[in-house]
């Protein structure tokens, strides 16, 4: 397969935090150490190894047998009996539960945890790394993550439901779910085994099944955090949370440093960071002088640290804590995320070394472009270098049409000449016959009006010689920056395989992927 890397700075599609954090040396104050190449992760196995207990490991391991252990590969089992060693740690990379398992990036950040993991266990002997994806059950914004966009149609799940979006039961899914599997009648064996996984469950144990299925042959161990044991791991913290009330003005010490980079802070922390997950809501815990309260209930602080010990799953951690969960329950090394992700990680090293937890490596994900066949042959035609389509169509086919007017007259130069003719016959009529202003101005603007029905009548000509390469711009523009954003947060990963062919198309994913190269990639599919 054929492919090409353009800097993610000549591409304004990118932010410019996502541009800056492919250099992290320059972000050294906010990190343990700057991810730049494998050895590092050595270096954090062994500080990990002193902040990681076997009993932390025996309930993670133990939690995912009881989660997925009769639905996995060889290769899942495999990992999931290495993953109770001592000798052996994680990548872990994470997505909330977005519809179908969409968009793009959701694969690709995926895929690269595994490649990082490959990457380093064939180099040594001495430790094992596991890829685990962290799914995002408790997250609750719906609306991020109920659509998804394929083969120019929009798919949305409507529900009236609410709260942690893992817990949704899927009872008003099957519309959504008929409406996409639809589209895959008669077609490829993989994509026919992932429409028939069960869905009588959360919406959470149905996307643990998903993902674990679509990523069964890497190896890919999936876990939901929404869970009675593992929260009992985390009691320490998040009664320290309440107690302490110290992770805000944590953050904002790193914001204020972040805001001396002229970096602006991605995530909001609050007084307490911690939610009570109920019937279909997470509401957040707040302070009210020197009680707390959820919702409109009133808690002393020994009554609500009561409640975290009767009812661990029930409490659920914001974007600053989660991270915090995270590296608590798993032997993790690093966490692989988009610039998004990477830009709130580097707000919490403070609040991590607060509750003694170790702040993994980062690393940004590798971006990709896909071009299939029909818009490869449609760009053979034009006279564009490839980052040019990153550009608006519209500036694209006014350079088109600038390059290609053989026949257009130079109308700027025909536009200074008249206006010179206008002005010497201006001073003639004057010094001949002043009264013949009004007949010499009606007489110029027909000349005007004239030259712009010219201008006009070359222009459709030229365009419409050059028809057939302006839809092909159209075109290309819309599969290079559909809706104005990058194609990996737009299109699902079935556009570019609509027989459902998804493995052959992870395989050609996963062939491309290079850890520590944050150039965008263009795939030639």
């Amino acid at each position: 397969m054929d492919s090409a890397h353009i800097e993610r700075a000549e591409i304004g599609a990118f932010s410019s935090f996502s541009v800056r954090f492919q250099k992290q040396e320059q972000f050294s104050a906010f990190l343990t150490k700057p991810f730049l190449e494998l050895s590092d992760l050595g270096e954090q196995i062994a500080q990990k190894k002193e902040n990681y207990s076997l009993k932390y490991r025996s309930v993670l391991v133990s939690t995912l047998e009881k989660q997925i252990k009769d639905k996995l590969s060889s290769s899942q089992i495999q990992n999931l009996k290495i993953l109770s060693e001592e000798n052996t740690f994680t990548i872990t990379t994470g997505h909330q539960l977005s519809l179908f398992a969409g968009p793009l990036f959701f694969v690709y950040k995926i895929l690269h945890a595994v490649k990082l993991c490959e990457q380093f266990n064939e180099n040594q002997n001495e430790h094992k790394l596991v890829p685990i994806f962290w799914l995002a059950s408790e997250d609750h914004d719906f609306e991020e993550v109920k659509s998804t966009n394929l083969f120019g149609k929009q798919f949305s799940w409507e529900t009236g439901q609410s709260g942690a979006v893992g817990r949704f039961n899927l009872a008003d899914f099957e519309a959504v779910f008929s409406e996409f599997s639809s589209l895959f009648e008669g077609k490829e064996a993989s994509i026919q085994n992932l429409l028939k996984i069960e869905r009588n469950g959360t919406y959470a144990e149905y996307m643990q099944q998903l993902v674990s299925k679509l990523f069964e042959e890497f190896g890919v161990l999936v876990l939901n955090p929404d869970d009675a044991q593992l929260k009992s791991l985390f009691l320490p913290i998040m009664e320290k949370e309440i107690t302490e009330l110290n992770s805000f003005s944590q953050v904002e010490e790193m914001n204020a440093e972040l805001e001396k980079h002229n970096l602006k802070p991605q995530a909001q922390a609050r007084e307490i960071n911690l939610f009570y997950l109920g019937n279909q809501q997470r509401t957040r815990i707040e302070r009210n002088g020197s009680n707390f309260l959820i919702g409109q209930k009133q808690f002393s602080q020994s009554e609500l640290l009561n409640l975290l010990r009767l009812e661990p799953q029930n409490i659920s951690p914001n974007v600053i804590l989660r991270p915090v969960y995270q590296e608590t329950i798993l032997p993790n090394l690093c966490y692989v995320g988009g610039g998004g992700e990477m830009a709130y990680w580097i707000q919490l090293k403070k609040v991590f070394q607060n509750f003694g937890i170790l702040f993994p490596l980062l690393q940004q994900r590798n971006s990709f472009h896909l071009v299939d066949s029909s818009t490869q042959k449609r760009i053979s035609s034009l006279p564009f270098e490839i980052k040019e389509y990153f550009s608006e169509a519209n500036e694209l086919k006014k350079s088109y049409l600038n390059q290609n007017a053989e026949t257009e007259l130079d109308f700027s130069e025909i536009a200074s000449n008249f206006s010179s003719l206008t002005i010497s016959l201006e001073t003639k009529v004057n010094e001949l016959d002043p009264s013949l202003e009004q007949w010499l101005g009606a007489e110029l603007a027909r000349m005007r009006k004239q030259l712009e029905g010219i201008e006009q009548r070359f222009s459709k000509q030229v365009k419409t010689k050059h028809e057939q390469a302006l839809k092909n711009i159209e075109f290309v523009s819309e599969r290079f920056l559909p809706n104005r954003e990058l194609q990996e947060r737009y299109f699902h990963w079935l556009h570019f395989t609509p027989t459902g062919d998804f493995k052959s198309l992870f395989s050609e994913i996963y062939s491309e992927i290079k850890p520590f190269d944050g150039n965008l990639k263009i795939l030639y599919l």
